[in-house]
């Protein structure tokens, strides 16, 4: 027995949050803030076979990599199945890895998804994302992109945990562009692990993600997230002078989650912002998104 399935889930860009990390529960382990899912992300074929034991294999296109978070997760859904298979996941990124963008949980999510798909395993969306989470805790790659990337949309995440946890509300977010510029890598454990840094993260998340309930727009969603980029030291002098001629250009915000730079646009301000993004990135290739609205979805090749 052969089967295929394919699946995507939308890279995510967290705004803001708060490390919640105290149980020793996966599923309870998670983030509360906020963040965006793009209509650029991760797009998984998976194929499964009848074999003499469980086999995981991983690949890059053609290549095959160590991805440790997918391959958990398959290892996860495996548990479910009445007999042994062997399982090869191919992923296709569409966003920059290690950057800022949720790469590791939309490889997984989407991986969850296909391999529910390719196997029957007969598990609801919520379901199968839990198997995603469990390792994106494991592996200390993310809190909350999970839960994000499968309602998609601009977020917010009320209450930790993983989905079907975790309490999650869309914020109407229609007819605004995503800027994004990959600055370099920044790696999510070195910062959620760092006792100073994740003092300086929940200090901050909390007070954002108060203040973002109190007025739950798009423009403020960008402009607390600023904040948030600046009070933690993801933003430089430079990368200041950048987020006031965004603005200046007519973006509602701008802000740098890790590495990954972004500003929320109105579609008849893209054209001007797009020229200062020239004018301060001229050898970097930044890249245009829509908001995606659905979220980590099984799809046709």
């Amino acid at each position: 027995m052969t089967a295929k399935a394919y699946a995507f889930s939308p890279a995510h860009i967290t705004g803001f949050f708060e490390i919640c990390d105290t149980s020793s529960n996966p599923l309870l382990i998670g983030s509360r803030g906020a963040g965006v899912s793009i209509n650029l992300g991760v797009l998984t074929e998976v194929e499964v076979r009848r074999s003499h034991r469980n086999i995981v294999v991983v690949k890059l296109g053609s290549k095959v990599v160590d991805f440790k978070v997918t391959k958990r997760t398959v290892e996860e859904l495996l548990k479910l199945a009445d007999k042994p298979y062997r399982v090869v996941v191919t992923h296709r990124f569409q966003v920059p890895i290690g950057s800022g963008f949720g790469s590791s949980g939309a490889g997984a999510l989407s991986t969850a998804l296909a391999v529910n798909e390719a196997l029957k395993l007969g598990l609801t969306k919520v379901e199968t994302a839990k198997a995603a989470h469990i390792a994106e805790v494991k592996y200390r790659t993310g809190l909350g992109d999970v839960a994000g990337q499968l309602v998609g949309g601009l977020e917010i995440r009320k209450s930790p945990g993983a989905p079907g946890v975790g309490l999650v509300e869309k914020v109407p977010s229609s007819e605004i562009t995503v800027v994004c510029a990959p600055l370099g890598i920044y790696k999510t454990s070195s910062m959620i692990t760092n006792p100073s840094m994740k003092e300086k993260i929940n200090k901050v998340g909390r007070w954002a993600l108060s203040s973002f309930l109190a007025q739950p727009t798009p423009s403020r969603f960008i402009q607390l997230s600023a904040r948030f980029a600046e009070e933690v030291g993801f933003v430089d002098a430079a990368l200041k002078k950048f987020m006031a001629a965004s603005v200046e250009a007519g973006a509602l915000g701008f802000s740098v989650k890790k590495r990954v730079a972004f500003a929320l646009v109105r579609e008849r301000d893209v054209e001007e912002v797009l020229k200062v993004f020239d004018a301060f990135l001229p050898k970097t290739r930044y890249f245009t998104s829509r908001i995606d609205p659905y979220g980590a979805r099984v799809v046709e090749k």
